[in-house]
């Protein structure tokens, strides 16, 4: 194939060109490709946080939860109620409804407690069934449920029923300290039991488990039996059981777990049980921290919850915690949602409900924790972090997601910005190259015309190039040339030298800095750093001993070695002011972890002014002051100008330093 003839203008402007856009290619490629790991390991370090330090606040909830029924247990006032309570349970037995109270309290089973149960179980529940048959049972349920003329889920606010019994006493005296303890703790209901009848002599919630046994009444299989029976056999001072998730009958068929302990008093002799119901909406308010998904790092789509041994939730999915409208959309199948899935919605729970069987659940059922891209329960692509808890009593772990789509947004982003930039880039080469390559041909376009002349014996020929490099050579050797011609006549220097080529390698400019651009203010905020402000205490009076230089030198001492720490740690130095020394996490490089790793930095600088006391023999003491919060940074000053930062966050770290 014959090559087409081409000008010299033509192959400069294509070699540019092509030198060009290789180097593009080369380069958006690695750039993209960078780009993507760099988005992935920041999606997959993000949700490892979020898994970590949910997992961190869920095992810490129920060590917390642990250690206070282990104090309630041996207070004073729960012993003294227990005993109070049991002889006053017992002198009930005594106790009968007439007909017209056991006929009302049939009436509560039927017309509310029934049909609201019949809406959350399969089948129809009857009341012989549910009924209780003791006479004590059903006094105390008439007393404080049926007779109870608050609503439902309020007859905790019954002080003391009308019947003026010694039990009633009771109830008045001890239930507002149990009842505070419940809303203060956000338990859902507290319990007393008997230890040996298994009895239920207390409850601040008033279900219809109230006053019934453990041991061999309708309850008794219940997962609150479960946790009695492993209370009786283990009965080890101290020892706080936990028993899963199961659906309670008495809270409506709705999900329920069990904290229990043994109730001993002086003489270490159990005088009965201490049990609490978990509320969920505890749990639920730990994982997402008050729905505050986005603020949490979990951005649209992502979400925390818990997993039983069995790959049920232990605790409720965003979808449903943002309405149940939203939990359809997701997993509906066309127009219509399965049996289970209905229930879900019914129950507005996903709660021993919502199955996860993808390998994330596998992988933490076998004790690995890991980052895994897997399909959700709403048959979505997510990227799971997933680790196993350590909760004593279950067998649970913990997954925090985000959806593909979301998490892979970024990537999108960067390689359409990335493409708009090459093209663009490529426009503006393309017009470049041709402006270079006709300013380099130009001067060559004149010395040809001349060597035309000189072909057709003009000898009167002379070029006018003042330039100092080979254009200008060529034209000088020329001009020598023709005045050769000139003088000689008969002979004609045949020779010219070869052009060499001149190849600028112009790259594409760079953002100039705003300062160098001449811009006078220049401010922005920053929605999420942590400042951190620390003092010397009692340094000033230290270095007054000491001459100036010694000081300095003292100081310099200090300054430095929390520079050292603070680029270990990722913390940028903002000023220092004496012996005062100000820094900031997550300002020009933003960090998920900026807070944690200022507590570390603070840690660390303490360590330093502890070892510099034991060297010195000083009693130096750190004062420091750190807050998160949004702050503005910005140039300060014309000629001498600084970096600073200022806003409320910093004026609190500040305060707080001094506090």
């Amino acid at each position: 194939m014959k090559t087409p003839n081409l000008s010299l203008k033509s192959k400069l402007v294509f070699m540019l060109l092509s030198v060009a856009i290789l180097c593009i290619f080369v380069v958006g490629y690695q750039g993209l490709r960078n780009g993507e790991i760099a988005i992935a390991a920041r999606v997959t370090e993000q949700l490892t946080g979020v898994r970590e330090a949910k997992k961190g606040e869920i095992e810490s909830y129920f060590n917390e939860l642990r250690n206070h029924l282990k104090t309630l247990a041996i207070d004073h006032t729960t012993v003294g109620a227990m005993r109070e309570f049991g002889a006053a349970f017992k002198r009930l037995k005594k106790e009968t409804l007439v007909d017209e109270q056991t006929g009302a309290l049939e009436q509560y089973y039927t017309a509310e407690f029934l049909p609201e149960l019949l809406l959350n179980v399969e089948g129809i529940p009857l009341l012989e069934h549910y009924f209780p048959t003791d006479a004590d049972v059903r006094y105390l349920q008439y007393q404080y449920i049926a007779a109870n003329s608050n609503k439902r889920g309020e007859k905790n606010a019954l002080l003391m029923a009308e019947d003026q019994s010694y039990y009633s006493g009771v109830h008045e005296y001890y239930h507002p300290v149990f009842n505070a303890i419940v809303e203060t703790y956000g338990y859902y209901d507290l319990f007393l039991i008997d230890i040996e009848s298994g009895d239920i002599v207390y409850s601040t919630t008033k279900e219809t488990d109230y006053a019934t046994s453990l041991k061999n009444g309708i309850y008794k299989t219940s997962n609150l039996g479960d946790l009695y029976r492993n209370i009786r056999k283990s009965q080890d001072h101290g020892d706080v059981q936990l028993v899963d998730f199961d659906f309670y009958r008495p809270s409506y068929n709705s999900p329920a777990s069990f904290v229990g302990t043994t109730i001993f008093d002086d003489q270490n002799k159990p005088v009965g049980i201490l049990a609490v119901q978990i509320g969920i909406h505890k749990l639920n308010q730990v994982l997402t921290g008050g729905q505050r998904w986005k603020q949490q790092g979990l951005g649209e789509t992502g979400e925390a919850f818990l997993l039983g041994h069995d790959g049920t939730m232990r605790s409720n999915s965003r979808l449903l915690l943002q309405g149940g409208d939203c939990y359809r959309k997701a997993i509906a199948s066309g127009d219509s949602l399965s049996a289970l899935d209905e229930k879900i919605c019914r129950l507005n729970t996903s709660i021993l409900l919502q199955k996860i069987d993808n390998a994330a659940f596998f992988g933490a059922k076998n004790g690995e924790a890991d980052v895994d891209t897997v399909k959700s329960y709403y048959g979505k692509e997510v990227v799971s972090a997933y680790s196993p808890l350590n909760i004593e009593g279950v067998d649970w772990s913990i997954m925090a997601e985000m959806a593909t789509s979301e998490a892979n947004q970024p990537v999108r982003s960067f390689q359409k910005d990335l493409i708009i930039s090459a093209v663009i880039i490529s426009c503006l080469i393309t017009f470049l190259a041709m402006w270079i390559a006709s300013h380099f041909i130009a001067p060559l376009t004149n010395i040809m015309h001349a060597v035309k002349k000189l072909s057709t014996a003009e000898v009167d020929t002379n070029l006018d190039i003042q330039r100092h490099d080979e254009y200008g050579d060529l034209a000088r050797t020329l001009n020598q040339t023709v005045g050769l011609i000139k003088s000689q006549k008969d002979t004609i220097i045949n020779k010219t030298e070869e052009n060499r080529d001149l190849l600028e390698n112009i790259l594409p400019s760079s953002v100039a800095d705003r300062v160098e651009n001449g811009e006078n203010n220049i401010a922005d905020r920053i929605s999420s750093v942590t400042v951190l402000f620390t003092s010397l205490r009692g340094f000033t009076e230290y270095v007054e001993k000491l001459s100036p230089e010694e000081a300095v030198t003292e100081l310099n001492g200090f300054v430095n070695a929390f520079d050292d720490a603070a680029e270990r740690h990722g913390i940028e130095k903002i000023k220092t002011i004496g012996d005062s020394y100000m820094a900031a996490c997550g300002l020009t490089v933003p960090r998920l972890d900026h807070a944690k790793r200022t507590l570390e930095f603070a840690r660390e600088i303490l360590l330093i002014t502890r070892r510099y006391n034991a060297d010195h023999n000083t009693d130096l003491g750190l004062r420091a002051g750190i807050h998160c919060g949004s702050v503005i940074a910005g140039v300060v000053g014309r000629t001498r100008f600084i970096y600073d930062v200022w806003g409320d966050t910093v004026n609190i770290a500040s305060r707080i330093r001094f506090e």
